[in-house]
């Protein structure tokens, strides 16, 4: 199954920025689930992909995406950071697609189930998203009040 993986990684490596909210994040999801690490460049390509289309994501689709490039050592920081070797990050998303990210978020958070909202915060903890505080207290706000 690994050659099958490589060949396929290899050859939709310059597709990916054709690729639809579903198609990137059931392949994302799938690459995570069964444990395979693609390369740092096709990471980043994806993570690209992703951030050009982030309020096209679909709350579900949103979740597993941001779930499966938690997995797959994507980081989520605002600032680009050489990756540090406890965290295992070999690619970074950056300010804009972050901010694309959380935008997205928050518009979808009514649309989401709990399974859908706690697999995309845990995916921003592990990727190492930092909110300052500020904006921090503007989410939660956000979170609550959609619940109630």
């Amino acid at each position: 199954p690994r050659s099958f993986l490589a060949n396929f990684l290899a050859e939709c490596s310059d597709k990916l920025s054709l690729f639809k909210p579903i198609d990137l994040a059931h392949t994302l999801w799938a690459l995570a689930t069964l444990a395979v690490t693609p390369p740092a460049d096709w990471l980043s390509s994806a993570l690209a992909a992703c951030s050009a289309q982030w309020q096209q994501f679909k709350p579900q689709e949103l979740s597993i995406t941001v779930w499966g490039l938690a997995r797959l050592g994507a980081g989520f920081r605002a600032q680009l950071y050489p990756a540090h070797p406890h965290y295992g990050l070999t690619a970074e998303l950056g300010e804009g697609g972050l901010a694309g990210l959380l935008a997205a978020a928050t518009w979808q958070r009514p649309a989401m189930s709990p399974q859908q909202a706690s697999n995309l915060v845990w995916g921003l903890a592990v990727g190492g998203a930092v909110l300052p505080p500020q904006q921090l207290q503007v989410r939660v706000v956000l979170y609550c009040a959609c619940d109630g």
